[in-house]
């Protein structure tokens, strides 16, 4: 049932892409989907697979609309759209052709960059249903591509561990060609990854995924083999293998050491940086609106390792920075209105600090250096006095230094309730990496007295260089604390905002360098990008970090989060005004990156497949769960709500211990425990018992281990049903005891049944035998002959005094409980001549007064 209404599900959705003004498109491509008539029950089957899998439910039926074209099926680019998950941030849209054959090639290309790949796994027709091509290949194996606006996934079912074992593409492209990461990338100008596959996976029935060792090789000028090989032990059916790719440019430029402001109207500005050989003096703008970058004008200054400020009146403040040679004395503020830019003068040269905006709308700079060669040389050749920046005389004003960082260059600077908080960063006196340089100091800047003392000490010296930040720190949860991760090591921390003390908050996966943290509106923090260095104390890249973390506020646990399609340090994370998180530019160990992207939080019931893509931070049973969930006997809902569940513990909880051998013996999930297996209750454990006129009703097990049944019922002249005795007839076959069905009652088969009135008794030739002056006696069926009280006489009729019943005569005082010599007649004459005396009597005594 479920196939024939997804096929007439995907009926309907063709017969709707059919409509005006669409009819010659789908006129043309109508022949060319004959296989959903011919062999509609395969590809249902197919569609209904692999929306089983949370990595590929939500993109089912998102591609854009499908014709039919001389290399396959084209694609018409969907509009930009919210997305779940990662998504290009801008990205230039991808064209893309789909193969016509599985044999095929699939064509793509952006800006700058092309690619044809064919999926090596046999010939076969695909179909095409809104935005995917699917192919049933083998018995073992189908093949899926889906076109969305900046991505093309395609997705191999196996059938089969042994089809999911090895995959094998052949690409073809004029350009150059990078295996990096596990992606393949294709590199257009300057060097540049344009085109790339995103990470190549394999990913089971019950979730468990695996990553593959993977050969790039060269055949000839413009053809290569790609080979991917999977470790399937372990692994259930089917098997989806996931190679989606992906269009990255986005930013006019590439960059790292940049910054990103969230601007008063949504919009996101980013400002200089560099790439791999030159400092940027250009800046541009994300518009979430219109899912695209503008141009924001050229500073004065080309810098990098400056800040950035947004200022009350709107406009941004960027202060200080270095070349490629010197650092900068100038700040200059940009107007979102004009899109101009305006040059200040600093009282001291400056970078690698940091800056926040107070409440008072003032801006405060602390830390950095004043020459790029200031570390190995004293605190007092480079120690830097804080500065506060007024935006209504645009200047600058140096402040009492008493207290403040002694030198922390590349701090983080945490804005908490008017205390602005100073987070490690790095010390002179070593020019390398030695312990003196770390700053385990947190010094905060107390608004209202406008001074500064150290505020705290982390439990961890966390490690920093002079031109990176290799720590990071946010608010959590409420506000009450400070997250802080990273600097080359394995640990968070927590310290509170209200008296310092630090405790340890959790261990990572690995050592982390250089990562960035915002705080979500849950309170939960999204750690993002960074690498994972050669030990700890280092600055040297081992490999980049595998994917984000989230510290989930409320269970205080760490969560992963699925990886972005690049993975990068020295980039930006901007929380934007609807919680979801941008992520711009960067370097992974090949480039600097010119791409942005989007993370947007899943919510409850969404399909998922890492707790840390949920914006509850729990992913379970495959959808976003309000709980973790993780109690044995319960389970999360599609709507996304935790519930105890009957029967046996659900997915891959562990099941039910001592099973016992009988109903009442193995332990089940009764429905209101949720965290074990208890002996059930209630439980039907021995079947009800119907024995021609006598029933037993189910036994039902005690809780106890044991089956509890019931005492047999006698049901007289009436049989029994599965549910128990009857109490009514329809025919001879619900009687019992040789009892006749007469009137709807079984009576016996030698005597008789009252009628409704009970005014006759009915033989058991269903003839009627009146019982005047008595009445029916229903226990019998058999008119009475004698009389207790009246109501055991007909109507008119009183209980005499011998227990007869007889017509009455005089007045009564029969109270129902007994005899009566006479009664006296309602609404009989006498009692009208008693009334009408009485009330003329009671008129003469009136007139008398």
């Amino acid at each position: 049932m479920r196939g024939a209404s997804r096929f007439l599900f995907v009926v309907s959705l063709f017969a709707l892409s059919c409509s005006a003004p669409d009819r010659e498109r789908c006129d043309a491509g109508a022949a060319s989907a004959s296989p959903l008539a011919t062999d509609g029950r395969s590809v249902i089957d197919v569609i209904d697979a692999l929306g089983a899998f949370p990595a590929f439910a939500d993109h089912l039926g998102r591609g854009g609309a499908l014709s039919r074209g001389e290399q396959g099926w084209t694609v018409r680019v969907p509009a930009p759209g919210a997305s779940r998950g990662w998504s290009p941030a801008g990205a230039r849209p991808m064209a893309a052709s789909l193969p016509a054959r599985a044999d095929g090639f699939l064509h793509l290309a952006t800006q700058g960059a092309s690619l044809e790949v064919r999926a090596e796994v046999g010939a076969a027709p695909t179909t095409a249903i809104e935005g995917a091509a699917i192919a049933r290949t083998s018995d073992s194996l189908d093949l899926v591509f889906v076109a969305e606006r900046h991505r093309v996934e395609e997705i191999r079912l196996a059938r089969t561990p042994d089809a999911a074992r090895t995959a094998r593409w052949t690409l073809r492209t004029s350009q150059a060609l990078r295996l990096s990461e596990g992606q393949v990338q294709v590199l257009g100008e300057g060097g540049r990854a344009a085109l790339v596959s995103e990470p190549i996976f394999a990913v089971d029935a019950r979730g468990i995924r695996r990553e593959p060792s993977l050969e790039l090789a060269r055949v000839d000028a413009s053809t290569w083999s790609l080979v991917a090989r999977f470790d399937v032990e372990g692994l259930a059916a089917p098997i989806a293998i996931d190679p989606a790719w992906t269009s990255t440019e986005a930013l006019g430029a590439a960059r790292k050491n940049h910054t990103a402001t969230l601007l008063a109207d949504g919009r996101v500005l980013v400002v200089g940086g560099s790439n791999a050989t030159t400092v940027l003096s250009s800046a541009e703008i994300y518009d979430p609106a219109t899912d695209a970058w503008i141009a924001a004008g050229v500073m004065a200054e080309a810098r990098q390792y400056h800040s950035a400020s947004k200022l009350s009146d709107g406009r941004v403040l960027v202060v200080g920075g270095a070349s490629a040679t010197a650092v900068s004395q100038t700040a200059e503020i940009f107007d979102p209105a004009t899109k101009t830019w305006k040059t200040l003068t600093l009282p001291q040269r400056r970078a690698f600090h940091a800056s926040a905006t107070l409440s008072d709308g003032k801006v405060l700079v602390a830390g950095g250096l004043s020459t790029l060669s200031g570390f190995g040389t004293s605190e007092a050749d480079v120690l830097l006095p804080p500065l506060s920046f007024r935006a209504d005389t645009e200047t600058f004003t140096a402040l009492a230094a008493a207290g403040a960082p002694p030198f922390p260059a590349n701090p983080v600077v945490v804005g908490g309730d008017k205390k602005v908080f100073f987070v490690g960063g790095r010390r002179p006196g070593c020019a390398g990496m030695c312990g003196t340089e770390r700053s385990s100091d947190v010094v905060v800047y107390e608004e209202a007295s406008s001074t500064w003392r150290t505020f705290g000490t982390m439990r961890r010296a966390r490690a920093a260089l002079l031109e990176q930040q290799l720590l990071a720190a946010s608010l959590f949860g409420d506000g009450k604390q400070i997250m802080i991760v990273g600097g080359s090591d394995d640990s968070g921390e927590l310290m509170d905002v209200a008296t310092g003390k630090s405790v340890l908050g959790g261990e990572l996966p690995d050592l982390w360098a250089a990562p960035r943290m915002v705080r979500l509106a849950s309170g939960d923090v999204f750690s993002v990008g960074g690498f994972v260095p050669t030990g700890p104390s280092s600055g040297s890249v081992l490999k980049l970090f595998p994917a984000p973390l989230v510290r989930h506020a409320k269970t205080l646990r760490w969560v992963n989060a699925s990886p972005p399609a690049r993975r990068r340090w020295d980039h930006t994370a901007t929380v934007l005004a609807d919680g979801r998180v941008l992520m711009v530019g960067g370097q992974n160990k090949d480039e600097v990156l010119a791409s942005a992207e989007l993370f947007q939080p899943l919510g409850l019931g969404q399909k998922c497949t890492d707790a840390g893509d949920c914006a509850s931070a729990a992913c379970v049973d495959g959808v976003c769960c309000d709980t973790p969930c993780g109690g044995q006997c319960e389970a999360c809902s599609s709507s996304g709500k935790c519930l105890p569940v009957t029967g046996a513990p659900r997915g891959l909880r562990p099941l039910c211990d001592d099973p016992g051998t009988g109903t009442c013996s193995a332990k089940v999930c009764d429905g209101k425990t949720v965290d074990a297996c208890v002996l059930p209750s209630g439980l039907t454990c021995a079947a009800a018992v119907c024995n021609v006129s006598s029933y037993t009703a189910a036994g039902t097990c005690d809780g106890k281990g044991a089956c509890t049944k019931p005492a047999a019922v006698d049901c007289a002249l009436y049989g029994c049903s599965d549910t128990g005795c009857r109490t009514s007839c329809a025919g001879p076959s619900d009687c019992a005891n040789a009892a006749i069905c007469v009137s709807g009652k079984c009576i016996a088969a030698s005597g008789g049944a009252c009628n409704a009135e009970l005014t006759a008794s009915v033989g058991t030739d269903g003839k009627e035998t009146p019982c005047h002056p008595y009445r029916c006696v229903q226990a019998s069926g058999r008119c009475s002959d004698a009389c207790v009280r009246s109501d055991d006489c007909a109507g008119g009729f009183v209980c005499g005094g011998a227990g007869k019943c007889e017509q009455p005569t005089g007045a009564s005082e029969d109270d129902g409980g007994g005899c009566a010599t006479s009664r006296t007649p309602r609404g009989g004459a006498a009692a009208l001549a008693i009334v009408g005396l009485a009330l003329g009597a009671l008129a003469r005594r009136r007139r008398a007064r």
